[in-house]
């Protein structure tokens, strides 16, 4: 049985240490991780998809999502949808900083939505989900756990763009589309 809390803290300082730059912590709190819980899997193949504290490895990746997708994890599925309709993120520096970017928005995001805190407050999607169950009414098809159902991007607030530091840019976690990437906008996954 997973120990929720233990591992829901270890995805939250994961994502935090690669927001912060600390990939080898970040690395290190994910794999261990995934002794808790499915989330943990999706952190990892970040860090394999990416670069963040290891050696770029797509096979390794891949193999990660599919296995926290089949305990359960969302955050998984999602990556593996993402991967199917889009392919491997490239392994580059500046892939990476987009990572980091996407982070600092969705903590912002979580901060604004659930008050101080966001990872340390509710997870990367956690939160409150107000009594919902996360399921749509076709029972083969998930609420999605990033935009809430909305098919909105969070980052943007699904206008495309949003102002960091005081600039105004096109997203970085939709690309300027304002629907929600792990949904691709329509509300909910399988």
């Amino acid at each position: 049985m997973y120990n929720m809390g233990r591992g829901t803290k270890m995805y939250n300082d994961g994502m935090l240490h690669i927001m912060r730059g600390e990939d080898d912590e970040a690395f290190e709190s994910f794999r261990n991780g995934i002794n808790y819980t499915a989330d943990n899997f999706a952190g990892l193949g970040i860090c394999f998809e990416l670069g963040f504290g290891t050696s770029v490895n797509t096979d390794k990746a891949w193999e990660l999502y599919c296995e926290g997708a089949r305990r359960g994890s969302n955050e998984c599925k999602m990556a593996i949808n993402r991967i199917r309709n889009q392919g491997f993120t490239s392994g580059t520096s500046a892939s990476r900083n987009n990572f980091r970017n996407l982070i600092k928005i969705q903590q912002n995001a979580l901060e604004n939505v659930y008050g101080n805190g966001g990872y340390n407050g509710g997870g990367f999607n956690g939160g409150n989900n107000n009594g919902n169950n996360s399921r749509s009414s076709n029972s083969d098809q998930l609420t999605c756990p990033s935009c809430h159902g909305s098919g909105k991007c969070t980052g943007c607030a699904g206008r495309g763009e949003y102002r960091l530091n005081g600039t105004l840019s096109d997203c970085a976690i939709c690309n300027g589309r304002g629907t929600c990437r792990g949904c691709y906008g329509k509300g909910w996954i399988r």
